[in-house]
């Protein structure tokens, strides 16, 4: 492809993988040009999306003369002077409060209960949550503009504990690319509609019930 010929999301497609696409398919993207008005830091994060997909993504808009925004997304709540209550939760998360404390509750339900714990982190400058049963803790939260993410920090070793646990395929693959480059990798869950808490929710019991992991 020359850089005069045009090309279409459903072409982009096409060169990415499964994982990669589905991710892509979230966003509701329907031209390049959205595409590139998110940034690198949104687009690497989406589970599924590798360091090929990344490739591939960066040489299509560069030949149609595009590029993804730059620039890092910061957490919402960076002021250690106002404290995430509820209505400071309420005007951040908008749309999406309701799905932390549907979360927070179903945590809170199980037995011993899960429990959040905010606390301002000076070296990341932002309010974070970590969510707590016993002494382990099972994921952080961080609270965005309309959404909030989980992550969960896992060894290599629960990779086939992952794939037995029926989560979506693209979380396993980011983890299993991710088991190549890091000690205790990252899966990421972006919270923004209902059908992530059951997600969440099945990594949390895993975390929980792994010995190791």
């Amino acid at each position: 492809m020359t850089r005069g010929e045009t090309m279409s999301m459903e072409e982009l497609y096409g060169r990415l993988t499964a994982p990669a696409r589905r991710a892509l398919e979230t966003l509701n993207l329907r031209t390049l040009e959205d595409l590139a008005a998110r940034s690198e830091d949104e687009v690497a994060a989406l589970p599924g999306i590798g360091k090929a997909a990344m490739e591939t993504i960066r040489d299509v808009l560069a030949g149609q003369g595009l590029s993804l925004a730059p620039g890092v997304e910061r957490p919402a709540l960076t002021d250690p002077d106002i404290s995430p209550d509820e209505r400071v939760l309420s005007e951040t998360l908008g749309a999406s409060y309701p799905l932390y404390l549907s979360l927070l509750e179903e945590l809170a339900r199980r037995e011993p209960p899960a429990i959040p714990e905010w606390r301002f982190y000076r070296d990341g400058n932002a309010w974070l949550c970590k969510v707590v049963r016993k002494k382990k803790t099972l994921f952080w939260l961080t609270p965005y503009r309309e959404r909030f993410r989980t992550t969960f920090y896992f060894t290599g070793r629960a990779l086939a504990a992952l794939e037995a646990a029926g989560i979506p395929a693209s979380y396993v693959e980011e983890f299993r690319e991710e088991t190549e480059r890091v000690k205790n990798p990252p899966v990421r869950v972006i919270v923004d509609a209902p059908d992530r808490i059951g997600i969440v929710l099945n990594l949390a019991t895993l975390k929980a019930d792994l010995k190791q992991a």
